[in-house]
């Protein structure tokens, strides 16, 4: 199962990217907004799905910056034992941008933190 995105960072692309056409795309989990639990299945209760926060996963939001934005976000290990993530901004619109994390022991920690960098620099 691939890793899901953690709470601040869906409440981080919904903020700059907006719920738009990536929720039809991972429409079976959410956060939800104060208690910040997972809700699985499409099982919201009462809640509007609208108030929600789309769970994706961390390839699949990955995946979106890429074909949406033209950024390129990619984890790579320079030395056995640790990861860094970088993302590079083909965008014009955007602006040409490269950053880079700090080293860390797991391949998803370093791509989820890669992916906040790169939200950050969206409009």
């Amino acid at each position: 199962m691939e890793p899901i995105i953690t709470f601040s960072t869906a409440k981080l692309a919904v903020e700059k990217i907006g719920r738009g056409p990536i929720r039809r795309g991972f429409g079976a989990k959410f956060y939800h907004p104060r208690t910040q639990n997972l809700l699985w299945d499409g099982r919201t209760g009462r809640c509007n799905v609208n108030s929600l926060y789309p769970a994706h996963t961390q390839v699949a939001l990955q995946r979106y910056l890429r074909e949406k934005y033209y950024v390129v976000v990619s984890v790579y290990s320079p030395s056995k034992g640790y990861y860094i993530g970088t993302s590079i901004s083909f965008n014009r619109e955007l602006g040409y941008f490269r950053t880079s994390s700090v080293a860390f022991t797991s391949w998803e920690e370093a791509l989820e933190s890669t992916l906040v960098l790169t939200l950050n620099l969206l409009p």
